[in-house]
Protein backbone atom coordinates (compact mmCIF):
# COMPACT_ATOMS: atom_id res chain seq x y z
CA UNK A 1 0.00 0.00 0.00
CA UNK A 2 1.52 3.55 -1.27
CA UNK A 3 1.53 5.85 1.87
CA UNK A 4 -1.20 8.46 2.81
CA UNK A 5 -1.81 11.70 4.78
CA UNK A 6 -4.45 11.70 6.99
CA UNK A 7 -5.26 14.74 9.13
CA UNK A 8 -6.54 13.83 12.65
CA UNK A 9 -8.41 16.31 14.75
CA UNK A 10 -8.47 16.03 18.03
CA UNK A 11 -10.10 18.24 20.81
CA UNK A 12 -9.04 16.71 24.18
CA UNK A 13 -6.58 17.44 26.43
CA UNK A 14 -3.31 15.97 27.86
CA UNK A 15 -5.06 12.47 29.00
CA UNK A 16 -7.16 12.16 26.10
CA UNK A 17 -5.00 12.61 23.73
CA UNK A 18 -1.96 9.99 25.38
CA UNK A 19 -5.12 7.29 25.36
CA UNK A 20 -5.09 7.91 21.28
CA UNK A 21 -1.51 7.20 21.06
CA UNK A 22 -2.53 3.79 20.08
CA UNK A 23 -5.57 4.79 17.24
CA UNK A 24 -2.56 7.06 16.07
CA UNK A 25 0.38 4.09 16.47
CA UNK A 26 -2.13 1.87 13.99
CA UNK A 27 -2.52 4.29 11.83
CA UNK A 28 1.18 4.90 11.47
CA UNK A 29 2.24 1.02 11.02
CA UNK A 30 -0.37 0.50 8.43
CA UNK A 31 0.83 2.97 5.85
CA UNK A 32 -0.32 6.53 6.97
CA UNK A 33 1.35 9.53 7.84
CA UNK A 34 -0.30 11.43 10.28
CA UNK A 35 -0.66 15.10 10.80
CA UNK A 36 -2.38 16.11 13.98
CA UNK A 37 -4.49 19.56 14.58
CA UNK A 38 -5.21 19.57 18.72
CA UNK A 39 -4.58 21.62 21.42
CA UNK A 40 -1.22 23.83 20.77
CA UNK A 41 1.40 22.00 23.18
CA UNK A 42 0.45 18.55 22.70
CA UNK A 43 0.99 18.82 18.76
CA UNK A 44 4.25 19.51 19.40
CA UNK A 45 4.24 16.76 22.00
CA UNK A 46 2.84 14.13 19.82
CA UNK A 47 5.37 14.76 16.80
CA UNK A 48 8.09 14.46 20.00
CA UNK A 49 6.85 11.40 20.53
CA UNK A 50 6.51 9.56 16.65
CA UNK A 51 2.33 9.59 16.72
CA UNK A 52 2.66 12.35 13.78
CA UNK A 53 4.64 13.89 11.62
CA UNK A 54 3.31 17.47 11.87
CA UNK A 55 0.81 19.46 13.81
CA UNK A 56 -1.00 22.41 14.26
CA UNK A 57 -2.75 24.38 17.20
CA UNK A 58 -6.79 24.73 17.34
CA UNK A 59 -5.95 27.94 19.12
CA UNK A 60 -4.52 29.39 15.68
CA UNK A 61 -6.81 31.92 13.56
CA UNK A 62 -6.50 29.95 10.43
CA UNK A 63 -8.39 27.17 12.00
CA UNK A 64 -11.00 29.07 13.67
CA UNK A 65 -12.80 29.46 11.04
CA UNK A 66 -13.35 25.79 10.75
CA UNK A 67 -15.97 26.22 13.46
CA UNK A 68 -17.64 29.31 11.89
CA UNK A 69 -19.96 30.08 8.93
CA UNK A 70 -17.67 30.99 6.90
CA UNK A 71 -14.58 28.74 6.19
CA UNK A 72 -11.63 30.51 5.39
CA UNK A 73 -10.59 29.44 1.63
CA UNK A 74 -6.72 29.31 3.04
CA UNK A 75 -8.33 26.23 5.24
CA UNK A 76 -10.53 24.41 2.10
CA UNK A 77 -7.06 24.37 -0.08
CA UNK A 78 -4.77 22.56 3.17
CA UNK A 79 -7.61 19.98 3.75
CA UNK A 80 -7.52 19.07 0.47
CA UNK A 81 -4.26 18.43 0.68
CA UNK A 82 -4.39 15.36 2.69
CA UNK A 83 -6.40 12.14 1.87
CA UNK A 84 -8.55 12.26 4.53
CA UNK A 85 -9.71 13.48 7.70
CA UNK A 86 -9.90 11.75 10.84
CA UNK A 87 -11.77 13.11 13.80
CA UNK A 88 -11.84 12.45 17.28
CA UNK A 89 -15.50 13.96 18.05
CA UNK A 90 -18.57 14.38 18.87
CA UNK A 91 -19.56 17.26 16.47
CA UNK A 92 -21.92 16.69 14.05
CA UNK A 93 -21.57 19.99 12.65
CA UNK A 94 -17.71 20.07 12.66
CA UNK A 95 -17.75 16.74 10.49
CA UNK A 96 -20.34 18.60 7.70
CA UNK A 97 -18.31 21.22 7.38
CA UNK A 98 -15.56 19.35 6.04
CA UNK A 99 -17.48 17.14 3.60
CA UNK A 100 -19.24 19.93 2.54
CA UNK A 101 -15.82 22.18 1.93
CA UNK A 102 -13.64 19.40 0.49
CA UNK A 103 -13.59 16.64 -1.50
CA UNK A 104 -12.16 14.10 1.39
CA UNK A 105 -13.74 10.97 3.31
CA UNK A 106 -14.18 12.42 6.33
CA UNK A 107 -14.37 9.76 9.66
CA UNK A 108 -15.72 10.35 12.72
CA UNK A 109 -14.98 8.41 16.32
CA UNK A 110 -16.38 9.31 19.18
CA UNK A 111 -13.86 10.50 21.88
CA UNK A 112 -14.90 8.00 24.82
CA UNK A 113 -17.33 5.50 25.22
CA UNK A 114 -20.59 5.68 26.48
CA UNK A 115 -20.71 6.34 30.12
CA UNK A 116 -22.11 3.22 31.05
CA UNK A 117 -19.88 1.08 28.71
CA UNK A 118 -16.71 -0.83 30.79
CA UNK A 119 -14.47 -0.33 28.09
CA UNK A 120 -10.62 1.53 28.48
CA UNK A 121 -10.77 4.78 26.10
CA UNK A 122 -8.08 3.29 24.26
CA UNK A 123 -9.80 -0.15 22.95
CA UNK A 124 -13.21 2.42 22.35
CA UNK A 125 -11.02 4.35 20.14
CA UNK A 126 -8.82 1.67 18.33
CA UNK A 127 -12.23 -0.32 17.91
CA UNK A 128 -13.84 2.47 16.04
CA UNK A 129 -10.98 3.02 14.04
CA UNK A 130 -11.32 -0.50 12.53
CA UNK A 131 -15.08 0.29 12.13
CA UNK A 132 -14.40 3.46 9.89
CA UNK A 133 -12.52 0.61 7.14
CA UNK A 134 -9.23 2.83 7.00
CA UNK A 135 -7.59 -0.63 8.42
CA UNK A 136 -8.55 -3.36 7.06
CA UNK A 137 -5.76 -5.55 8.21
CA UNK A 138 -6.59 -8.22 11.14
CA UNK A 139 -7.41 -6.53 14.30
CA UNK A 140 -5.23 -5.81 16.81
CA UNK A 141 -5.56 -4.83 20.59
CA UNK A 142 -4.24 -2.22 22.64
CA UNK A 143 -2.15 -4.64 25.15
CA UNK A 144 -0.49 -5.87 21.84
CA UNK A 145 0.59 -2.10 20.65
CA UNK A 146 1.86 -1.49 23.86
CA UNK A 147 4.32 -4.37 23.40
CA UNK A 148 4.88 -2.66 20.24
CA UNK A 149 5.76 0.86 20.85
CA UNK A 150 5.47 0.81 24.69
CA UNK A 151 8.46 2.56 25.90
CA UNK A 152 10.43 -0.08 28.87
CA UNK A 153 9.95 0.59 32.53
CA UNK A 154 12.27 3.47 33.22
CA UNK A 155 15.32 1.65 34.92
CA UNK A 156 17.96 4.46 36.35
CA UNK A 157 19.78 4.75 39.63
CA UNK A 158 17.85 8.50 40.26
CA UNK A 159 15.70 8.40 43.41
CA UNK A 160 13.67 10.94 42.21
CA UNK A 161 9.85 10.60 42.42
CA UNK A 162 7.44 13.06 40.84
CA UNK A 163 4.31 13.69 42.89
CA UNK A 164 1.13 15.77 41.11
CA UNK A 165 -1.56 15.71 43.47
CA UNK A 166 -3.63 17.82 41.14
CA UNK A 167 -6.14 16.62 38.67
CA UNK A 168 -8.60 18.01 35.82
CA UNK A 169 -11.16 17.92 38.21
CA UNK A 170 -11.23 18.25 42.45
CA UNK A 171 -13.66 15.54 42.46
CA UNK A 172 -10.57 13.50 41.48
CA UNK A 173 -7.53 14.69 43.59
CA UNK A 174 -6.50 12.52 46.50
CA UNK A 175 -6.53 14.87 49.88
CA UNK A 176 -2.98 16.86 49.85
CA UNK A 177 -2.39 15.44 52.99
CA UNK A 178 -2.03 12.29 51.80
CA UNK A 179 0.54 12.68 49.48
CA UNK A 180 2.45 14.82 51.79
CA UNK A 181 2.62 11.85 54.17
CA UNK A 182 3.56 9.66 51.03
CA UNK A 183 6.05 11.82 50.55
CA UNK A 184 7.49 11.80 53.97
CA UNK A 185 7.20 7.64 53.78
CA UNK A 186 9.31 7.24 50.53
CA UNK A 187 11.92 9.81 52.21
CA UNK A 188 12.14 6.73 54.61
CA UNK A 189 13.18 4.38 51.93
CA UNK A 190 15.59 6.71 51.16
CA UNK A 191 13.80 8.07 48.06
CA UNK A 192 13.78 11.82 46.75
CA UNK A 193 10.32 12.89 46.32
CA UNK A 194 9.57 15.74 44.44
CA UNK A 195 6.20 18.27 44.23
CA UNK A 196 4.93 19.65 41.03
CA UNK A 197 1.68 22.30 40.33
CA UNK A 198 0.45 23.00 36.96
CA UNK A 199 -1.63 25.98 36.50
CA UNK A 200 -4.97 24.30 38.02
CA UNK A 201 -3.25 23.54 40.96
CA UNK A 202 -1.21 26.25 41.99
CA UNK A 203 -3.49 27.00 45.01
CA UNK A 204 -1.74 24.20 46.64
CA UNK A 205 1.36 25.53 46.80
CA UNK A 206 1.24 27.95 50.13
CA UNK A 207 0.12 24.27 52.06
CA UNK A 208 2.68 22.55 50.68
CA UNK A 209 5.32 24.74 51.50
CA UNK A 210 4.04 25.12 54.72
CA UNK A 211 3.51 21.46 55.78
CA UNK A 212 6.02 19.40 52.99
CA UNK A 213 9.24 21.48 54.81
CA UNK A 214 12.32 19.89 52.61
CA UNK A 215 10.62 18.65 49.70
CA UNK A 216 10.97 20.53 46.25
CA UNK A 217 8.30 22.32 44.53
CA UNK A 218 8.25 23.30 41.07
CA UNK A 219 5.37 25.44 39.44
CA UNK A 220 3.44 26.40 36.44
CA UNK A 221 5.73 24.43 33.45
CA UNK A 222 4.88 24.03 29.95
CA UNK A 223 3.85 20.37 29.13
CA UNK A 224 7.74 19.95 27.01
CA UNK A 225 9.37 20.94 29.91
CA UNK A 226 7.62 18.83 32.13
CA UNK A 227 8.25 16.19 29.64
CA UNK A 228 11.89 16.37 30.73
CA UNK A 229 11.59 16.89 34.12
CA UNK A 230 9.67 13.73 34.60
CA UNK A 231 12.29 11.95 32.54
CA UNK A 232 14.78 12.75 35.35
CA UNK A 233 12.79 10.11 37.63
CA UNK A 234 12.27 6.81 37.97
CA UNK A 235 8.74 6.11 39.72
CA UNK A 236 5.40 8.95 39.36
CA UNK A 237 2.78 9.07 42.59
CA UNK A 238 -0.91 10.92 41.33
CA UNK A 239 -4.28 11.19 40.76
CA UNK A 240 -6.31 10.24 37.73
CA UNK A 241 -4.95 13.14 35.63
CA UNK A 242 -3.43 13.96 32.24
CA UNK A 243 -0.18 14.28 33.92
CA UNK A 244 -0.31 10.43 35.28
CA UNK A 245 -1.00 9.52 31.68
CA UNK A 246 2.07 10.93 30.58
CA UNK A 247 4.37 9.52 33.04
CA UNK A 248 3.44 6.01 32.49
CA UNK A 249 3.60 6.16 28.62
CA UNK A 250 7.23 7.47 29.45
CA UNK A 251 8.08 4.22 31.53
CA UNK A 252 7.62 5.39 35.16
CA UNK A 253 6.67 3.16 37.66
CA UNK A 254 3.74 5.07 38.16
CA UNK A 255 0.99 4.42 41.01
CA UNK A 256 -2.51 6.08 39.94
CA UNK A 257 -4.89 6.65 42.79
CA UNK A 258 -8.87 6.50 41.86
CA UNK A 259 -11.56 7.89 43.27
CA UNK A 260 -14.67 8.14 41.59
CA UNK A 261 -13.42 7.76 38.53
CA UNK A 262 -13.47 4.35 36.79
CA UNK A 263 -9.92 2.52 35.97
CA UNK A 264 -11.50 0.09 33.75
CA UNK A 265 -12.18 3.06 31.79
CA UNK A 266 -9.35 5.51 32.20
CA UNK A 267 -6.00 3.29 33.59
CA UNK A 268 -3.15 5.13 32.52
CA UNK A 269 -1.43 2.85 29.52
CA UNK A 270 2.16 1.64 30.68
CA UNK A 271 4.15 -1.46 31.69
CA UNK A 272 4.54 -0.63 35.47
CA UNK A 273 1.35 1.11 36.38
CA UNK A 274 -0.94 -0.12 39.68
CA UNK A 275 -3.95 1.79 40.33
CA UNK A 276 -4.95 2.11 43.72
CA UNK A 277 -8.79 2.79 43.88
CA UNK A 278 -11.50 3.20 47.06
CA UNK A 279 -14.16 0.19 47.72
CA UNK A 280 -17.47 1.54 47.69
CA UNK A 281 -20.29 0.12 46.61
CA UNK A 282 -21.38 3.17 44.95
CA UNK A 283 -18.14 3.99 42.72
CA UNK A 284 -17.53 4.82 39.82
CA UNK A 285 -19.83 7.54 39.81
CA UNK A 286 -17.27 10.58 38.49
CA UNK A 287 -19.27 10.09 34.62
CA UNK A 288 -22.82 9.40 36.21
CA UNK A 289 -25.32 12.09 35.62
CA UNK A 290 -25.88 11.82 39.46
CA UNK A 291 -23.32 11.80 41.62
CA UNK A 292 -23.62 9.86 44.56
CA UNK A 293 -21.66 12.66 46.99
CA UNK A 294 -20.22 15.65 46.94
CA UNK A 295 -17.14 15.03 48.98
CA UNK A 296 -15.52 11.61 46.97
CA UNK A 297 -15.60 9.70 50.30
CA UNK A 298 -13.55 6.68 48.13
CA UNK A 299 -10.60 8.12 48.68
CA UNK A 300 -11.25 7.68 52.75
CA UNK A 301 -10.20 4.30 52.75
CA UNK A 302 -6.75 4.94 50.76
CA UNK A 303 -4.07 5.28 53.13
CA UNK A 304 -0.27 7.08 51.87
CA UNK A 305 1.00 3.24 53.32
CA UNK A 306 -1.14 1.46 50.73
CA UNK A 307 -0.16 3.86 47.67
CA UNK A 308 3.52 3.46 48.54
CA UNK A 309 3.01 -0.30 49.32
CA UNK A 310 1.67 -0.43 45.61
CA UNK A 311 4.80 1.95 43.89
CA UNK A 312 7.53 -0.18 46.20
CA UNK A 313 6.03 -3.40 44.68
CA UNK A 314 6.48 -1.44 41.44
CA UNK A 315 10.12 -0.43 42.06
CA UNK A 316 10.63 -4.15 43.86
CA UNK A 317 12.36 -3.37 46.93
Amino acid sequence: MSHKIILAVHHGALGDLILAYPTLFALNTHSYHVHLLCRDQLGQLTCRHGFSEKSYSLESPLFVSLYSDSVDPAIENLLNAYNGVLLFSYSEALYRTIREKTRLPVFRIPPRPDADQPIHVAEHLLSGLYSTGLINKPKTTVEKILEDWGKPVKQSSSKRVWIHPGAGSRDKMWPVANFINAASLLRSLNMEPAFFLGPAELFLFNHLAKHASGIPVYRSMDILELTDLLETGVAFLGNDSGITHLAAFLGLSTVAVFGPSDPTRWRPLGRAVCVVQGRLQCHPCFEARERGCKTSECFSGISPEAVIRALSGLLRY
